[in-house]
Order: structure tokens, then sequence, then C-alpha cells
């Protein structure tokens, strides 16, 4: 038969314990993004629209222009109507963000403009660092996360994150989610 312990001050919370003196509990976890997206300008989601694009474009580039946290890259996803190979690149240098606006929703439901500058068939950035690159098959839809990121996909100030297709395409698309989160680095 199970025991409940009492603390001894003046807290009259009871924990659940077993025979084997194991405590009983429950717990909830929400992810990084769902935390972040409770406070307004906390997370974001950037989408271009569907464009004809060129062979080697930059279908969505998103710079975080947030001087004080980092932008860390939750989810990525693209696809466009011919097969082709994607890259997600991280330009080398800070970008002089060109093309079409885009403009990042906050995902908390508020009207907060994002510290983040985005546009899609961005022209203003030569392809650095790839740090992954898939083949889609046409008319198919990738996303990459957590199980790829784990929440190391962080881009710090004046940096940018930017998904390539190699083929030109029709109708090209592209999505990233991400949240801001102050950069808790141990100084060595």
């Amino acid at each position: 038969m199970p025991m409940t312990v009492q603390s001894g001050g003046t807290n009259t919370d009871k924990q659940l314990v077993t025979k084997k003196g194991a405590a009983v509990v429950s717990a909830a976890s929400r992810s990084a993004l769902a935390d972040a997206a409770r406070d307004p300008g906390g997370a974001f989601i950037w989408q271009s629209l569907t464009y004809d694009s060129d062979g080697g474009d930059t279908i969505l580039l998103v710079q975080n222009t947030n001087a004080e946290a980092d932008l860390v890259i939750d989810a990525i996803s693209f696809g466009a109507n011919v097969a082709s190979v994607w890259h997600v690149q991280l330009p080398l240098a800070k970008v002089t963000v060109a093309g079409t606006t885009v403009v990042g929703v906050d995902l908390g439901g508020g009207t907060t403009e994002p510290a983040a500058t985005a546009a899609t068939d961005e022209t203003g950035n030569t392809t650095g660092t790839i740090i992954y690159s898939t083949y889609v098959l046409a008319n198919v839809h990738r996303t990459v996360g957590a199980e790829l990121f784990g929440g190391a996909l962080r881009i710090p100030a004046n940096r940018s994150v930017g998904v390539d297709i190699v083929a030109a395409a029709t109708a090209a698309y592209c999505t990233i989610i991400g949240h801001f989160e102050k950069a808790d680095r141990v100084e060595t």
C-alpha cells in the first residue's frame, strides 16, 4: 500500500510514495517553440508565396536582426512541382536581403513584427555552408525539424538561414518556423 509523505513546513502539499520508496509523479512538457509562442514576439513563421523559380534560387531567406537573442530554427518545409535537390544553407557573411519581402507571422497570435528580415526569391546572398541537402520528388512536400536540428540550428544576430532549390521550377515554396531565445553562452 502506498504511503503519503507530507512536508514539514507550512506547505500542505503531499507526495505519494510507493512501498519501495519511489515517488509517484506526473509531468507535462511542451516544446521550446510552444513555450516561446506564449510571449508576443517569441515565435514566428515565414512563408514564401509559391512562385516560378530559376535554378539555384534561394526560395526563402531569414536573417536574424535581434541583437539580444538567437533565432532558433524549429522546422523548415519546402517543395516544388519538379524533382530537385534542395539545400539548407548558412550564408558566410551578413546579407543585404533583397527579393520579395516576407513578413513573419507571430505564432502567439500577436501583431508583433519579428526581429528578422525575410525575403522570397532572395538575391542578396551567396550560397554559404550547406548544412542539409536532400532530393525531393516533384509535388512532394518535405519537412525537416527537431529530428534533424534538435534546437541546435541557432542563427545569431545579423546572420541568416536560406533554402535553395537547384532545379528551375514553376511552383516552388518554402516555410521556416523559429523562435527567439536569449543566448546563454558560457564564457571560457
